[in-house]
């Protein structure tokens, strides 16, 4: 007997399918410019160019290149076949390679801005790698019946429900889906923050040669720039208005503009106390986890209730075991990828720096990690009371995006007209996640305690339907 092909599996061939595909197109690329680079070999600025780049290295690429994708091919073949060696072996030889291969290319492309973007191309093969030899090892293994045995110690239904949620959360389709895409776009956003930070550094460097009172050093303007937009981000959750809007002059001295204001003491705080680049970072994963977060939790209670499959569980464990052990597993998948993220995030984000702090990285780091934690639970929370009121995964996840995009726009366009409806937006967490930042340490108490109600509530909110609902 064999065991059913995860969805998971199936998703990470048709990747490895897609990836193939885009390798061989990669393949031809370098072909064609080593054919164009012995052609024009006349070429001073050709020549100097593909110079910056060992001969080795072109040639190790074009052959791993063709290696990879059709190893990828392969793989993704005995993924779908769900045969040991053509699938479990042959991707995790393709993954340690492809790891492998991007250390090297991040050695030999000495460039520290690039960092982040090279480890874009880890993500897949980690991924892969994890799937095939711990979430999903027991594919690969005969089916073999459970065999009775006396003394078997009892476990409680709500870690047995946070346990079975969690492994079928990561076999399903949005387990690897939710974990590729939810670091992809982290990693993503703060390396378009090290890149925007560096080309206005450059800019501004270039614009100031000649002024001597203007001139400023690179890492200088880099910073006044990430102040620069930090305190706009932060001058807009105050609505501080146009007082926090940025000017050309904020890159010689953001601080000269009104610098007794709140926003001006908090950016301070952030981005002169500590690595600024960070700072910005970490304030824009906590915006970006109100999107990403609730697809790991809207198809939490809706997967089931539309298809009646609860009333084979609810033989066995209560409604609150299930619905608060489901929520468990959720919150243990979102935690354990946020903490991965913050991580990437910071190693990416040192090496970038000129003369990183890696012990002050370290502590800053750390409290990222548990700040956009207690960011997430509230809109898990909201995700899976919002699933308890579709009987649709889809449709679910489109409620709980309708509520924490539209309900702000709503509450401040009935602002404009009526003051006192700005208290509406209370409804949401979102003054709390930004006060996790904040320089004042009661005030980041009182916020993290905020989202630990935010999430109790909507826990609660959701049991009341749960309960009550017809399953």
């Amino acid at each position: 007997m064999r065991h059913t092909r995860p969805g998971s599996l199936t998703l990470l061939a048709i990747l490895a399918f897609i990836l193939a595909g885009f390798t061989v197109l990669g393949f031809f690329g370098q072909l064609m410019m080593l054919l164009v680079q012995n052609l024009a070999s006349s070429d001073k600025g050709l020549q100097e160019a593909m110079a910056r780049i060992p001969r080795w290295h072109q040639m190790l690429s074009l052959v791993w290149s063709a290696v990879s994708a059709a190893l990828l091919i392969l793989a993704g073949i005995g993924l779908l076949k769900q045969a040991p060696v053509m699938g479990r072996l042959l991707a995790t030889v393709w993954s340690v390679l492809a790891l492998a291969m991007v250390v090297v290319d991040l050695n030999v492309m000495a460039d520290r801005h690039s960092a982040l973007w090279s480890v874009l191309g880890l993500l897949y093969p980690a991924v892969l790698l994890v799937w095939v030899q711990v979430v999903c090892a027991e594919v690969w293994r005969p089916v073999a019946i459970p065999v009775a045995t006396g003394g078997r110690a009892e476990v409680h239904p709500l870690a047995l429900t946070a346990g079975q949620s969690l492994r079928q959360s990561l076999r399903a389709v949005g387990g690897p889906g939710f974990v590729l895409g939810y670091l992809f776009a982290g990693v993503l956003t703060a390396a378009s923050i090290l890149m925007v930070s560096h080309i206005s550094g450059v800019i501004a460097e270039e614009t100031a040669k000649g002024d001597q009172a203007a001139k400023k050093s690179y890492e200088t303007i880099q910073s006044n720039a990430v102040e620069s937009g930090t305190r706009w981000l932060i001058g807009v959750a105050l609505g501080e208005g146009k007082d926090a809007t940025p000017s050309a002059t904020d890159l010689i001295d953001p601080a000269a503009k009104n610098p007794d204001s709140q926003s001006a003491r908090w950016t301070k705080w952030l981005v002169r106390d500590h690595p600024p680049l960070m700072s910005f970072t970490w304030l824009l994963l906590s915006l970006l986890l109100v999107l990403a977060v609730p697809y790991a939790s809207a198809g939490l209670i809706a997967r089931d209730s539309g298809t009646r499959g609860f009333r084979f569980l609810l033989v066995r464990v209560d409604r609150d075991s299930v619905y608060l052990g489901r929520f468990l597993g959720a919150a243990m998948l979102v935690a354990v990828s946020t903490v991965v993220l913050v991580a990437i995030c910071a190693l990416g984000l040192g090496f970038a720096s000129t003369n990183p702090d890696w012990g002050l990285i370290a502590r800053w780091s750390g409290w990222a990690a548990c700040a956009l934690v207690l960011t997430a639970l509230p809109y898990l929370a909201l995700g899976q009371l919002c699933s308890s009121l579709v009987n649709h995964p889809f449709l679910s996840l489109m409620t709980v995006k309708g509520a924490v995009i539209l309900w702000p726009a709503v509450v401040f366009s009935l602002a404009v007209a009526w003051g006192p409806a700005k208290w509406l937006l209370f409804a949401l967490p979102l003054g709390a996640q930004l006060v996790l930042f904040h320089p004042t340490p009661w005030l980041v108490a009182l916020a993290a305690l905020a989202c630990l109600v935010y999430t109790a509530l909507y826990l609660w909110l959701g049991l009341l339907v749960f309960r009550r609902k017809d399953l």
